[in-house]
């Protein structure tokens, strides 16, 4: 019978087409299925192919490609159908890993039909486990947090600790790209914690990755070398060729953090030749950011841009967020190469990217769902503790009982008075937990609904203000055509009105984009002055070329009033340059003793400072400044050019946001 089977399978296989992998080891692939065929009975012989799924999905596909399709054939019909799901759950992982993520989705939503009809919960966590990866991966953050919540909670119910580490392990991964670094440990650690107790080698190795990456934003050089190196003696046991150049992009990351250039260009170099190797294209899409930025900061410009030119042809066109970091990384190359042109396209291709896809918003929603998530988790855990509290109060009451019947009455009354007084004790404390989860509620309901305010008057400020000022602007153009034969002077004025219109337009988009943000990190501000930058120097007509070299700096964030000021000062000054100076303008912005600096520099006609001060221009830039804390300077000679100075102490930019 066993025979037989074995016989079955291997004509199975050859019927679906799974020759690839049997021509490329004919002999590891015939000996798992003559062991699969040795179980006592088709289900055990399958479970076991499930498992072996997981051992070669990683390092050689396409025997695991092999084992899928044959357990989906053999699970085609009843009564397999909890086994058929499992089977194409394998198929998805593996065009996952291969990076045909639309597959994988398909087989996923498969998955979930079968499972909700079959009642087949482990399989309907499973499934959202992994369609929230593929999610995540696309940066679609909300809705990755939704699945990755949702297969939480079903595999809590289950009591499966095996699939709660990897929900949680992911959950982790949402807490990282939101900057929430101390809970994305937390979440990491414990998913570690339940992978070691289940002796899990691929898990174990992937964790360590993923907490190296958290203490990498939380400045433990320390603690990121220990992880990383963990990761690497992990994947390097377990044969994971996927989790190992994982581990080394890590490590080249750590690397380029310290400056050390070489090293990290070698495990940079080392992780690319593992992807290409593997066939894992966003994996290595993703590296070669890192690598291109690492021959931008070696100076080897242009094996830079043919790098990164490589990883955007590697994008997947879903991810916006990745297609955004590397056409900004490409636009720096560029910059590098002194190709200014070229690289104010790319920063518009950044800034197209992003416009493509609201990244605040979907941040804001999946922390809308975790802070759901953890107030339930609050909840169930105050639930638990009551109940453990009325069952130690009802051994309490029994104890006291049995003490009754022998002693004697007056140290019975004794036990009573301290039974009234633990009981009172643990009331208070149950009272006082209580009140803290009620004011927590509270304050959460407040800032909801602070922020619901907030983003009500910035749509009645776009969908208002903005439909009626874009009004007055067609309305001019019209005006404008209808006199197009009358006196210069109205021609010039309805000009004049049409262009004014525009820019309140523009100032509008950015007052409603401080208003949507709680704060303005320095490299928000950066994007924004690189939006008014390209304008200019896409103007036709417009002989100056601006050129920037603005630093960033994640530790920098300003509120968004402040962040805002900064910006108009930045902004300001640049009408004037292009305006007044007719010549090349640099932008340079510098950290330099605790204070940062932003410089606007033509080499233009100058003025005399003392004959225009009064204007509103100066006037607002330093009226600007003041109300910052920051110091505003002119330098300026008649036929020299004029140097603008803005200095912005640290210290104040931390305390607004504290």
């Amino acid at each position: 019978m066993k025979r037989l089977l074995y016989l079955f399978i291997i004509l199975l296989l050859t019927s679906t087409g799974v020759t690839t992998a049997q021509q490329s080891n004919p002999t590891k692939l015939d000996s798992l299925l003559q062991l699969a065929a040795a179980k006592p009975n088709d289900s055990l012989a399958i479970i076991h192919l499930h498992k072996q799924f997981f051992v070669y999905v990683y390092r050689e596909p396409q025997i695991a490609k092999a084992l899928a399709d044959t357990t989906i054939n053999r699970t085609a019909q009843p009564p397999h159908d909890y086994l058929h799901a499992q089977s194409l759950m394998r198929k998805g992982i593996y065009y996952d890993v291969i990076s045909k993520t639309d597959s994988a989705l398909q087989l996923y939503n498969q998955v979930l039909k079968i499972a909700s009809i079959n009642k087949d919960t482990v399989s309907l966590a499973g499934a959202y486990n992994n369609i929230g990866l593929v999610k995540w991966n696309r940066t679609e953050l909300e809705a990755a947090m939704q699945d990755f919540i949702q297969s939480s909670t079903l595999f809590k119910q289950l009591g499966n600790t095996y699939g709660l580490a990897s929900a949680q392990n992911n959950i982790g991964l949402i807490l990282y790209d939101l900057g929430r670094y101390d809970e994305a440990l937390e979440y990491h650690k414990r998913s570690l914690k339940s992978r070691i107790q289940r002796q899990d080698s691929y898990g174990i190795g992937a964790s360590y990755s993923n907490i190296a990456t958290a203490f990498s934003k939380l400045n433990q050089p320390d603690s990121v070398r220990y992880y990383t190196y963990k990761a690497i003696d992990a994947k390097l046991k377990s044969g994971d060729k996927r989790g190992l150049a994982i581990a080394y992009q890590n490590l080249a990351i750590d690397y380029r953090r310290k400056n050390v250039l070489d090293s990290a260009l070698h495990y940079s170099i080392k992780a690319n030749e593992m992807y290409k190797a593997s066939g894992f294209k966003r994996l290595s899409s993703n590296n070669l950011q890192v690598l291109a930025e690492l021959y931008f900061l070696d100076k080897q410009y242009k094996k830079g841009l043919t790098t990164i030119n490589e990883s955007i042809a590697l994008q997947d066109s879903a991810d916006y967020k990745n297609t955004a970091e590397a056409y900004k990384i490409k636009a720096r190359i560029e910059a590098g190469l002194k190709d200014y042109r070229a690289s104010a396209r790319s920063y518009a291709q950044v800034l197209q990217a992003r416009d493509s896809f609201d990244y605040e918003r979907r941040s804001d929603q999946a922390q809308d769902y975790f802070e759901k998530y953890k107030t339930a988790e609050k909840e169930q855990e105050i639930t638990l503790q009551r109940a453990v509290i009325a069952e130690n109060q009802l051994k309490i009451q029994k104890q006291n009982q049995m003490l009754y019947l022998s002693i004697a009455a007056l140290f019975i009354l004794g036990l009573i008075g301290f039974v009234i007084y633990r009981q009172q004790q643990l009331k208070n404390h149950q009272l006082k937990k209580e009140k803290e989860l009620e004011l927590a509620l509270a304050k959460i309901e407040t800032q909801n609904k602070l922020q619901t305010q907030r983003l009500r008057i910035s749509r009645d400020l776009h969908d208002n203000i903005g439909s009626q000022l874009t009004y007055i602007i067609s309305t001019i153009d019209n005006l404008a055509y209808a006199l197009k034969n009358t006196q210069p002077i109205i021609q010039d004025k309805l000009s004049g009105l049409g262009t004014f219109t525009r820019s309140t337009i523009a100032e509008l988009r950015d007052t409603i984009w401080a208003m949507n943000l709680n704060d303005i990190s320095l490299d928000k501000i950066n994007e924004r002055i690189h939006a008014v930058v390209v304008n200019f120097n896409s103007l036709e007509e417009h002989e100056p070329v601006i050129t920037t070299q603005l630093v960033n700096d994640a530790n920098v964030t300003f509120t968004s009033e402040m962040g805002m000021h900064v910006f108009r000062i930045i902004q300001e000054a640049l009408n004037n340059a292009v305006k007044y100076a007719h010549t090349a303008i640099e932008i340079h912005s510098v950290i330099e003793q605790d204070q940062l600096i932003f410089t606007i520099k033509d080499h233009g006609p100058g003025f005399q400072v003392e004959a225009v001060s009064s204007g509103n221009g100066i006037s607002n830039m330093k009226h600007r400044a003041s109300k910052i804390g920051a110091t505003f300077t002119i330098d300026t000679l008649v036929e020299t050019g004029t140097v603008i100075t803005l200095r912005i102490p640290l210290h104040i930019a931390l305390d607004q946001t504290a």
